[in-house]
């Protein structure tokens, strides 16, 4: 008979290597047999408990809810938009009061406003620059050449 399977041999069948031992051998031999069931049942322990510490320490995972179209929203939210509204109403109101009514159907409005533009675009200097020009003297004549004499 074959002496007692080694530690290294026992941890080598447990891990199923190559060159591990026969099981035969456990067959025959009840020391053997007894010494890899107490081998085994000690990592079948550990693999279970580190399972259980594992699931443990895991954090429960939390399912959002499907968003929907109408999601609560805080009040200070629905306050905001209200004073924007209430403040909003005054302004426009005094903006078209301003203004008075747009009408496309009043060709002298219109005429008047195209005499306007032309005078604005005509002018050579623009009206707050006008004071200036009294400072500036305008050369129109021929230009006057300076320099050595050839």
């Amino acid at each position: 008979m074959k002496p007692h399977l080694t530690e290294d041999e026992i941890l080598e069948f447990m891990a199923l290597m190559p060159g591990a031992p026969r099981p035969e051998h456990l067959a025959e031999c009840a020391e053997c047999e007894r010494r890899v069931s107490v081998l085994s049942g000690a990592l079948g322990g550990f693999r279970e408990s580190a399972i259980a510490w594992a699931a443990m320490r895991q954090p429960a995972v939390k399912v959002p809810a499907a968003p929907g179209w109408w999601q609560p929203r805080p009040l200070w939210a629905l306050a905001v938009v209200a004073v924007a509204l209430i403040a909003a109403v005054p302004t426009y109101r005094h903006y078209s009061a301003m203004n008075g009514p747009v009408s496309a159907d009043n060709p002298a409005a219109d005429a008047a406003l195209l005499r306007q533009v032309d005078a604005q675009i005509s002018r050579s200097v623009p009206g707050p620059m006008e004071p200036l020009l009294s400072l500036v003297e305008w050369n129109t004549g021929a230009t006057e050449t300076t320099g050595s004499n050839q």
